[in-house]
């Protein structure tokens, strides 16, 4: 049931009220404004110690506190919170009074924290707290007090129990720590990363996400302007992340995963053997990065996501593409006449003739919701996995899926009496879906 329908419920019935409270409590709760803050804090007290056993997950948006009055009230809740497991703050609430700083490091039950945009205060008391944080989410900010900018110095004392960071407009210089149970890393929107500084700080990475972090043009939800990156720069910072991994012998052995766009993947220049890459709104002008981006990963499986308008433009990535992996998923992200679609076809299995792959995996839009049905019909799915099977000598499995229709399935049986020497057996969902899972998807 969702909050409103809690609340709604709540409101019509006196009796269910009580019965409904832990349930609400329950639910993530976001506070950014301070009438809202001011209403969750003295419904909390309101029936202490009770309500606190029950909240779990709490977010505070204010960008400051408007009285010491409320920074009171605020930390009188957040004592008292001993059951809250994720907490996530705007740091501004942290200058200036110390108390709300003092009850969030008493606390010893957290283990996910969000921090936005930490400064000195987020600096103090991050180094008081007791609690095992294992899972977190920062936005640094040169413009906050301190202009602290590397998560690797600030998180410190969770360097034992930290599992998972999520970092945006981060840069990495320190070498004095290691974060040995971080598995999980994702970069937002972090320029001029340094290969050094990441494989020293978290040398056990198994996934890795980097968005928007290095490219010719990008945007990010934080940054005001696009990042504009000039080409032999971008070449530069490559050449530089190779001669450290060189040189220094580093490599993520561990590193089972990555996710990034051509020119983020290509400046960072990770080296490796890993079992699956997702490579993110691709496109031809950098397609020249990818043959580099699958020598230094060399990735059993590829998740292709092509962000193109223009069908010329594909031949040149996807035959890059079909070189030295297993399993290629293939998405096109534009909406399409069904002319248009027949030559996309045409145009990607001409492309991928020559794969080596044993598993092919293609989806795309349809050209309205209106047409969406009749588009699907018209299609004839089972004809394209024909072509497609025929075009594709080595294949072993096909997947074509559209929008939102469920993906559909094949296996090729290799048949000697049969003209083409093969033919297509369908596939229930569950099957399909368990042979995306053993190829990495």
């Amino acid at each position: 049931m969702s909050r409103i329908d809690l609340l709604s419920v709540m409101g019509a019935c006196r009796t269910l009220h009580s019965m409904l409270v832990p349930h609400l409590l329950a639910i993530s709760h976001n506070l950014r404004r301070t009438n809202q803050l001011v209403s969750f804090c003295h419904f909390m007290l309101d029936d202490k110690p009770l309500r606190f056993l029950y909240l779990r997950d709490l977010t505070i948006s204010l960008t400051f506190v408007s009285s010491p009055l409320l920074s009171d009230l605020l930390a009188k809740v957040l004592r008292q919170a001993c059951k809250l497991q994720g907490l996530g703050l705007h740091c501004g609430i942290l200058e200036g009074d110390s108390r709300i700083s003092e009850a969030i490091a008493a606390h010893t039950g957290l283990r996910k924290l969000s921090l936005r945009y930490p400064g000195l205060g987020a600096r103090r008391m991050l180094t008081c707290m007791q609690s095992p944080i294992e899972v977190v989410e920062v936005i640094m900010s040169e413009a906050s007090e301190g202009g602290i900018v590397d998560p690797g110095s600030l998180l410190a004392g969770f360097c034992s129990t930290l599992t998972s960071l999520s970092a945006t407009l981060a840069r990495f210089s320190t070498t004095g720590i290691q974060y040995p149970h971080l598995t999980t890393l994702e970069l937002n929107c972090c320029n001029n990363l340094d290969i050094g500084p990441l494989m020293h700080l978290f040398p056990n990475v198994r996934n890795l996400k980097i968005v928007t972090c290095q490219g010719l043009c990008s945007h990010h939800e934080h940054t005001s302007q696009a990042v504009i990156v000039d080409e032999s720069d971008v070449k530069l910072h490559r050449l530089s992340n190779l001669v450290v991994q060189s040189e220094l012998l580093l490599q993520w052995r561990t590193l089972e995963y990555v996710q990034g766009d051509l020119p983020n993947l290509y400046c960072l220049a990770i080296r490796g053997s890993i079992r699956r890459l997702d490579i993110i709104s691709a496109d031809a002008g950098n397609a020249d990065k990818l043959p580099a981006i699958l020598t230094d990963l060399h990735p059993s499986s590829l998740f292709l996501d092509v962000n193109s308008d223009f069908y010329q433009d594909l031949p040149e990535l996807l035959q890059e593409a079909t070189k030295g992996v297993c399993a290629l998923l293939l998405i096109i992200n534009k909406r399409s006449t069904f002319e248009e679609m027949k030559r996309l076809m045409e145009c990607v299995l001409g492309a991928t003739s020559s794969l080596t792959h044993t598993f092919f995996h293609f989806k795309s839009l349809p050209p309205s919701i209106s047409f969406e049905k009749n588009y699907h019909k018209k299609l004839d799915l089972d004809k394209l996995s024909q072509r497609a099977m025929l075009k594709i000598p080595p294949l072993q499995y096909i997947s074509l899926e559209w929008n939102k229709h469920p993906p559909l399935f094949w296996r090729i049986c290799r048949i000697e009496r049969h003209s083409e020497g093969k033919v297509l057996e369908a596939l229930p969902a569950e099957v399909g879906a368990k042979v995306m899972a053993e190829v990495g998807f």
